[in-house]
Parts: C-alpha cells; sequence; structure tokens
C-alpha cells in the first residue's frame, strides 16, 4: 500500500460515512482552519502517516504506517448540553470509523491494524470531538531499482 493508496482510502472511506460531511489530509493548519470555517458539518480528519520499515526473519520485510484519525464536529462552546450530545454524537461516528477500518483490515492477511492510544477528546476553536492513533503494517518486497543508480 502506497501512501496515495492510503490516503485514498480514508477519503473513500470518509465519502461512505453518511453522517461525515469533509475529510480533510495531513496536517496542513491553514487547510484544516479554512475547511472547518465552511463546513458546518462532520469533519474526519487523517495525518499523513510516518512510517518505518521493519526487518522479519522468516517473512522479509514489512512496513508500518503510523498515524492518527480525528472526527470534528461544530459545537456551542458555552452550551453543555449541546457540547455532551455533540460529543456522543462524534464517538458514536469515530467507533463507526474504527469498526470498518477493522473489518476491512482484519480479514486480509497481507495487513495488521493495531489502535495504539485510547480515544481521547479534542477541542478545536468551536469544534469538538474524538481522535486516536493507528498502525498499520504490511508485508513488501523491497528491492533496489538499479536504473536509479550510476
Amino acid at each position: 500500500m502506497t501512501i496515495q493508496e492510503f490516503k485514498t482510502y480514508f477519503k473513500d472511506l470518509s465519502i461512505s460515512h453518511v453522517d461525515i460531511d469533509a475529510f480533510v489530509w495531513g496536517d496542513a493548519f491553514e487547510q484544516i482552519q479554512d475547511l472547518l470555517l465552511n463546513t458546518n458539518g462532520i469533519v474526519m480528519m487523517v495525518d499523513s502517516p510516518d512510517f518505518a520499515l521493519e526487518n522479519h526473519d522468516l517473512s522479509g520485510r514489512s512496513i508500518s504506517y503510523e498515524s492518527e484519525l480525528v472526527i470534528l464536529k461544530l459545537t456551542q462552546r458555552d452550551d453543555v448540553s449541546r457540547k455532551s450530545n455533540d460529543l456522543v454524537e462524534t464517538m458514536d461516528i469515530i467507533i463507526e470509523v474504527i469498526r470498518k477500518i477493522e473489518e476491512d483490515f482484519t480479514d486480509n492477511l497481507n495487513y495488521v491494524l493495531e489502535i495504539k492510544s485510547k480515544l481521547t477528546q479534542v477541542f478545536m476553536d468551536n469544534r469538538i470531538g474524538w481522535r486516536f492513533k493507528f498502525n498499520l503494517d504490511f508485508d513488501i518486497n523491497v528491492y533496489k531499482n538499479d536504473s536509479k543508480w550510476q
């Protein structure tokens, strides 16, 4: 899985969920701010992943992508009841997203999904929601492209 395929997977995931209205890729603060200002609905943000090459004695090499997923919703800072309802709604959505990711990758023996952290609350401007970190590992065939070397 390339980083572009990783991004496409999560973008498609956000599009396929009926309650998610927008998708943000990466950590470009200006892009996030512009989108948050122009979207009243629920936003799914996914960090572009860090990755590590792992060596395995028997199976060769694998790549481990480490990323973070955030679900945010516009809320009213001074309305405690609405904030509470928005936290419950975004928690339900992020749990559904986690279940879908697990379903997509658990049955595929080429991938290993690991949720790395507890879900934590997020407050960003007038947005409220949840975040979690995860790893997605998969086997690769690593080779040197001789045409790239002189």
